[in-house]
């Protein structure tokens, strides 16, 4: 929020006062207590009946989802640990000692051979296992089985300590949702001190019983079943019950009517809160109660409270002042590094002391004061910047201002740029005759072949598109105050190897053969369309030599290929 609006790294003092600027650690928890008395809320835009109708549909699914995940985890539950009390057999039947019992699970001996396998284990209770099975070792089948056992035994016992840990956990838990203290609440339990396994018998325990991790490539534990592999070992009372759970939830879906729209939104908590600091930043060591509040060295004297049911409306007010001195600058700097491809300060979420410079202060200053005037018009700032003769310079070089002024800080040319990835892929689909306009609509998905303008495609958080990412497109999982620019080789491969740029480049090819005239005006159409100037003499006697070198059918749409595959067509001079 302040890095956006203010151009300040607030953040930074979260844990201790600002390294750089004037800004108190308080004055972060001030603010923070503005944003933790907000919470997010959909607002609908149906008929009351409607809604009610749907939310009580969805209730019920929610519900019964609910009792079907409890009853697998359940399930899952108790068939592992049914599984882990004869891992002694399952290990002796994985290491081919002994005869095994026809009557253990295959995929679970399976299981637990590839888990014995894995090198280095995080914990130290097979090492002896591990010794007496080594290739270079003449131990006794007995003694296997022994090692076998007093393994089988330390896992029992690791289960039933775990069981009651989580027992004593829970009620822990229990008793602080009953506490009246608003902090506690907001902080969900951060205060509550829980007991776990000691360190080495928690990765045992995790080894063979917990869920895949979701952030590296584990697998998941060795007697961890997924939903759909815990079928074929439940009993036959358990199996009618799970399926009969599920269908009925499948049911319940089908019955159930469209969602109604509604607005994605925020509002205040019932009763708002002022946040405690966090001493150093730890939640478990609370300080200071801090009223919300502006930051301090943007007020005038002592700051006013921000006491308004959330303070949201205030703080916004004193973001959107015109006697803060630094929202209007941001805005116009951010708007003149949109048109210019970089900043008046080349920071622009960063006006602090550790940010850049303004290269023309009195510049900044100018257009912030008649952005203020004009009532925060973003509109005649746009008209204001578009009709000056800074912008309407060409980006052709001066040897003598390039070597006064090589990194263009002063803007006595224009920047070469080139279209970010939603222009580039929008141009590719518009000169070759296949963008569809159409406005609005929801978000589609990257695996279909829509031709829609591309901000109307989906954007992950976890997996962002392949196109977006080889053009620089930020990381949407985090703040970004400029996109990168690079020049990599993949870039270029792209346009040689996508099937995306194939099917283009045979539209364009279709396009400029379909209209009259021979392949000379042809050419001319195509520089016209992607290039905006027409073709030169050696422009055309090339392209010439290259269409007649080859079949038509096979040499146009190579040669359409070529044209956007040009640094002219994704580069604004």
């Amino acid at each position: 929020m302040t890095r956006g609006f203010l151009g300040l790294t607030v953040a930074c003092a979260r844990c201790h006062d600002h390294k750089y600027d004037p800004i108190p650690t308080k004055d972060y928890y001030a603010l923070g207590g503005v944003l933790a008395s907000t919470e997010y809320h959909e607002f609908p835009l149906a008929d009351e009946k409607v809604v009610k109708a749907f939310d009580d549909e969805k209730k019920k699914i929610d519900a019964r989802e609910e009792a079907l995940k409890k009853w697998l985890g359940e399930e899952r539950t108790r068939v592992g640990q049914q599984l882990a009390k004869k891992i002694a057999d399952y290990m002796l039947a994985a290491a081919r000692v002994g005869t095994a019992d026809p009557a253990l699970d295959g995929p679970a001996v399976e299981r637990v051979r590839k888990y014995l396998a894995v090198p280095d284990k995080a914990h130290p209770f097979l090492n002896e296992w591990e010794r007496l099975t080594a290739a270079s070792t003449s131990a006794s089948p007995g003694q296997i089985q022994e090692a076998a056992r007093k393994f089988e035994a330390l896992v029992t016992a690791v289960v039933a300590e775990k069981k009651g840990i989580d027992e004593e956990n829970e009620r822990v838990l229990e008793e602080a949702k009953k506490s009246k203290d608003p902090y506690d609440l907001f902080c969900k339990g951060c205060n509550v001190v829980t007991r776990t396994l000691q360190r080495d018998k928690y990765v045992l325990w995790s080894d063979l019983f917990a869920e895949k991790q979701r952030t590296s490539e584990k697998e998941h534990g060795v007697f961890y079943f997924p939903d759909k592999e815990v079928d074929r070992l439940l009993d036959p009372d358990a199996k009618r019950k799970t399926d009969s759970m599920r269908a009925e939830v499948e049911s319940l879906k089908k019955a159930l009517p469209p969602q109604y729209p509604f607005l994605h939104g925020v509002r205040d908590i019932g009763e708002p809160l002022d946040l405690k600091q966090n001493v150093r930043g730890d939640p478990y060591n609370l300080g200071a109660v801090i009223p919300r509040h502006f930051l301090s060295i943007l007020s005038d004297g002592t700051p006013a409270p921000l006491n308004a049911g959330s303070g949201r409306l205030q703080l916004a007010d004193e973001i959107a002042s015109p006697k803060n001195p630094l929202t209007a600058r941001v805005i116009v700097n951010r708007i003149w590094q949109h048109h210019f491809g970089t900043g008046i300060v080349r920071t622009p979420s960063n006006f602090g002391f550790a940010g850049d410079r303004p290269s023309h202060p009195e510049l900044l200053d100018y257009l912030a004061a008649r952005f203020v005037e004009s009532g925060w018009s973003v509109k005649q700032l746009h008209r204001e910047i578009m009709l000056s003769a800074t912008y309407g310079l060409s980006s052709i070089d001066s040897a003598a201002n390039s070597a006064a002024d090589p990194e263009n800080r002063l803007f006595w040319r224009a920047n070469r740029r080139r279209l970010d990835v939603e222009s580039l892929r929008d141009s590719l689909l518009f000169v070759t005759g296949g963008l569809d306009p159409k406005v609005g609509g929801p978000a589609f998905s990257w695996e279909e072949p829509v031709n829609r303008r591309t901000m109307y495609g989906k954007v992950s958080r976890f997996r962002l598109e392949r196109l977006l990412t080889l053009f620089d497109f930020p990381d949407p999982g985090i703040t970004s105050e400029q996109r990168a620019a690079t020049n990599v080789a993949p870039q270029k491969l792209f346009f040689l190897n996508s099937d995306f740029v194939s099917q283009r480049a045979a539209a364009l090819a279709d396009r400029l053969r379909s209209g009259e005239g021979d392949d000379a005006s042809r050419i001319q159409k195509a520089y016209q369309v992607l290039f905006a100037r027409p073709a030169t003499d050696e422009d055309v006697s090339r392209s010439l030599a290259f269409l007649k070198s080859g079949p038509a059918d096979k040499q146009w749409p190579l040669y359409a290929q070529m044209l956007l595959s040009s640094n002219e067509f994704s580069f604004v001079d």
